[in-house]
């Protein structure tokens, strides 16, 4: 391969980058990191901006970035120097695969993904929980103006759904489903109601309650996570790293209110003592408050 550094425009003079420029000098250099090439069409696509702002930004790029990029002739592509090192980002690998699940998963489309494409990537599918957007702006709308709502509501605890008033004050993700936590008005309690069993939200005038009275939500429990102890020296020296233990044991802080979500995703609300170790890598070697 035959490279070299091309230049098709001069950089500003040094200066505070604009937030726009910034957007895309990051964009450039993450797809040098994560692809180890880009070219103008990218930034076009992405951005849509001209081919003479393209050629702009990447001239401004190697200005800032010396060495990081270099011009394959070849390819008629840009490409990340051997000596590559981030300069205005610091690469996530989090972010990364995020991307590639929801691309697999359809959550994001091709035309505002930050990365290029991995055919080879897969994503176990998870079921769609579609949701009505405008009842969840009427959830969010109530939550921050401290209002009440009237819903539909399906429960387990009855076998038709029923009008419930509440008081809803937070969103919460349990790893599959979005919940309101709301105050029940029936119940007198702060409880959790997904947002997919609800339907015919109206408004009710103003909540009652306060945040800071759902104790179980404002409680911090603090889980403290060890490798199954049944595992080898090598095993648990793999569980550990696979985890971003900083040493034996992993201290996760956890809402009281999301704790069972939170034993449930990783089977920690089951026994340890009854589950081989290859179906149960950590185990809750303690729990308490703060």
């Amino acid at each position: 391969m035959v490279t070299e550094t091309v230049s098709t425009a001069k950089p500003e003079d040094e200066a505070p980058l604009r937030w726009g420029v910034e957007r895309r000098l990051v964009f450039l250099e993450q797809r040098l990191f994560w692809d180890g090439t880009v070219n103008r069409n990218d930034l076009m696509a992405r951005f849509g901006v001209s081919i003479n702002q393209a050629s702009a930004d990447i001239a401004r790029y190697q200005a800032l970035a010396p060495g990081n990029m270099a011009y394959d002739t070849r390819a008629k592509r840009y490409v990340a120097g051997p000596d590559f090192a981030p300069k205005l980002s610091k690469p996530d690998a989090e972010r990364y695969l995020a991307e590639l699940r929801g691309r697999r998963e359809g959550l994001i489309e091709d035309a505002s993904a930050q990365f290029s494409d991995l055919a080879s990537a897969e994503a176990v599918p998870s079921p769609i929980r579609p949701l009505n957007p405008e009842l969840v702006r009427r959830v969010v709308a109530a939550l921050k103006e401290r209002g009440r709502v009237a819903v539909t509501y399906q429960s387990f605890s009855s076998a038709a759904p029923r009008e419930r008033l509440l008081e809803p004050h937070a969103l919460a993700h349990d790893g599959l489903r979005w919940h309101a936590r709301a105050f029940d008005v029936e119940s007198g309690e702060f409880r959790d109601f997904t947002l997919g069993r609800m339907t015919g939200l109206r408004r009710e005038g103003a909540a009652t309650s306060r945040a800071e009275q759902d104790a179980a939500w404002n409680r911090i429990v603090t889980l403290v996570l060890a490798a199954h102890p049944e595992l080898g020296p090598e095993q648990a020296a793999s569980v550990r790293a696979d985890f971003g233990f900083p040493g034996e044991t992993l201290e996760v802080r956890v809402r009281e209110a999301l704790v069972f979500y939170f034993k449930r995703r990783l089977r920690l609300d089951l026994d340890w003592r009854t589950q081989p170790p290859r179906l149960q890598h950590v185990i809750l070697a303690d729990e308490r408050l703060g």
